[in-house]
This record gives structure tokens, sequence and C-alpha cells, in this order.
């Protein structure tokens, strides 16, 4: 568990410093599947462990399953989530809060980064297009200003 989250942190702190370094096929849709399948994956179940002591040593010791409850104490019927409650949470169960913590960096950096990037493409395109349209610019320099008659 101590790896896993670990890469985790990492890998949120190279979207956040290197937000284009990550291609979209080889790594973005690989790492949101991985995320999709922690966060929608994770088990329902919990263990209670009671014990039974007397003068102060245990004498009894019993583990059963139950359910993971929701915050009013019914029982969670669709998925984990961090609003869960536990009695002894997993290795899964863990996993999928920290998941569900660093979405909001994953999406921000890594989106807000493509987004930008979309946005600087398409005025460049629109620039262009206009010195075309007005003849400023041959349609074979593709964008190129310094080539502008």
């Amino acid at each position: 568990l101590g790896l896993k989250t670990t890469a985790l942190s990492n890998l949120i702190a190279l979207v956040q410093r290197f937000p284009n370094m990550l291609d979209k096929d080889a790594h973005i849709r690989r790492v949101e599947a991985k995320f999709h399948r922690i966060l929608t994956g994770a088990s329902l179940e919990t263990r209670k462990t009671t014990s039974t002591s007397l003068f102060g040593m245990r004498i009894v010791s019993t583990s059963f399953a139950c359910n993971v409850t929701e915050v009013d104490g019914t029982p969670s019927r669709d998925c984990f989530t961090c609003m869960n409650n536990s009695y002894h949470y997993s290795e899964d169960q863990i996993l999928n809060v920290h998941v569900f913590s660093s979405l909001y960096h994953w999406i921000f950096h890594l989106y807000q980064a493509q987004l930008i990037e979309a946005r600087k493409r398409q005025s460049r395109e629109d620039i262009v297009s206009k010195l075309e349209h007005f003849g400023l610019v041959q349609s074979d320099a593709l964008g190129d200003p310094a080539s502008a008659a």
C-alpha cells in the first residue's frame, strides 16, 4: 500500500510540474482507467473484531464481516466512497480514498494545461485564417507571419 500511495503522490507531482509530458494514449487513458477500477472496485465489507476480557486479559476474540456504512448508518449499497464508515479499512478502501483525494489535482493540472494549449492553437489558427483572408499571408505559409507579403 505504501508503494502505491507513494507512486500516486509522485504521479500527481509530475502532473503539477510537467503536465504536457504525459501522452494521452500511453499514459493518461491508462492511469484514468486504473483510477476508475480503484474508485469503483473497493470492497463494501469490513471486519469487525470484538473481544471479551476478564480481569484485563483478553479471553475470546471474534472477527466477523459486516457492511461498510454510510454517514447516516445505513449499509452502503453502490460503491465505497470517502464518506463511508468502516471498522477496519482494507487496503483497497484506503487506496480509494487516496485516489479520490488526488482527483482534483489530476484534473485541474492536467486538463488545464491541455485547455491552454488548445486555446493557443485555436487563437493561432484564427489569426492565420484572418491573415490569409486579407491576403497578408499565402495559404502555403500556414501561419508563418515572417513570410507575410
